[in-house]
């Protein structure tokens, strides 16, 4: 189980994204370098995937790290799509909906 108390208000981003699309998110906190933070990232796609447009693409940053490998691994099954990692240049992960996908 992933606790999500250390996540943002759900309610504040709910009244900031009314009636928005989102085709683009970086998640790039909260800070998710401690042992007991290393999952606070994982509810944002759960949450904001309802205001994914139909074209969205998903940045995770620091996705060497074995919290954000555990958060991919979940966000690809809830989202059915699959992340490039780039480790080289920033530790980046990407996952794209549409299959034209080049980076």
């Amino acid at each position: 189980s992933i606790d999500e108390s250390n996540w943002y208000s759900p309610q504040t981003i709910d009244k900031a994204l009314a009636g928005k699309e989102i085709d683009l998110l970086l998640v790039d906190g909260p800070p998710a370098y401690k042992e007991d933070d290393s999952r606070s990232r994982y509810p944002a796609v759960p949450h904001l995937k309802k205001y994914f447009s139909n074209d969205y693409t998903v940045i995770l940053d620091d996705c060497n790290r074995e919290g954000e490998k555990d958060i991919l691994e979940k966000w690809q099954n809830t989202l059915g799509i699959k992340f490039q990692v780039r480790l080289l240049h920033g530790n980046i992960a990407i996952g794209k909906s549409s299959q034209n996908f080049y980076i």
